[in-house]
This record gives structure tokens, sequence and C-alpha cells, in this order.
């Protein structure tokens, strides 16, 4: 539910082909908007507060809160570990950056077990989904 501020955005831009043609473009678009976008959404639901945090504050890398961990840092950590391995400059955040992880009492280390131990639920969503 994190990234739901960027269905929006995907509709406007799929009648507009010098949009969606443009994968930087439509990337760059996305970036800007789609957490702004998806907390006016749940807002509007009236989803709960924690929630709607998530959508505004799962992009901020930096942010930094006191008190123990939060859903926010949950997704935050989620992100990075799923950006891993890829050309994304989000997969480039170093973990000791990330007071998110900090708050959650992870480290760099235990990024590949984190991973390996969500694989077996990650295989069964791809095969429910036909991929």
């Amino acid at each position: 539910i994190h990234d739901i501020g960027t269905l929006p955005i995907l509709v406007w831009a799929e009648p507009i082909p010098g949009v969606m043609g443009d994968e930087r473009t439509l990337a760059d678009i996305i970036e800007a908007l789609h957490c702004e976008l998806g907390r006016q959404m749940l807002e509007h639901w009236n989803y709960p507060a924690a929630l709607i945090a998530v959508l505004g504050g799962h992009e901020d890398v930096a942010r930094s809160v006191g008190g123990p961990a939060d859903l926010v840092d949950i997704v935050q950590v989620a992100n990075h570990l799923a950006w891993t391995g890829t050309d994304t400059p989000k997969a480039n955040v170093d973990w000791t950056r990330l007071p998110a992880a900090e708050r959650l009492g992870l480290t760099e280390e235990d990024g590949p077990a984190l991973l390996e131990a969500a694989e077996p639920a990650r295989k069964e969503l791809s095969a429910a989904l036909g991929r």
C-alpha cells in the first residue's frame, strides 16, 4: 500500500505517449508525487494514522524520530532490501545511514539472512501471480 499513489499517476500517464514512452520522465514524476498522492488517498479513505504515516515517510531514508521502531521503519528497511542488487540509486543507501534499520536493531549483515528468510514467501507469491 506504501506506493498506492503511483496508481493515479499511471492512469493519468497512460493515454499520453510522451510520458509513458519516456521511462525516466515517468519515474521522476512518480518519485516526486506518489508519496503525497498516496497520503491524500488514504486520508480521504479514513485509513489509520500509522498507515498514512508510511506513505508520507517511507521514502525519507534520513527520517529521524524518537521512540521505538514503527511501521514506517519496517517499510523503509523492506524497500532497502527490495532495492538490493538493482541499478536504482536507492540501492546504494548505506545501512549506517538508515536510522530505520538502527531502530529495528538491524545491521547490513542482517540483510542477506532477511532476504533468504523471505524467499519462500516471495516464490509462493510469484507462483500465485503466475510469474
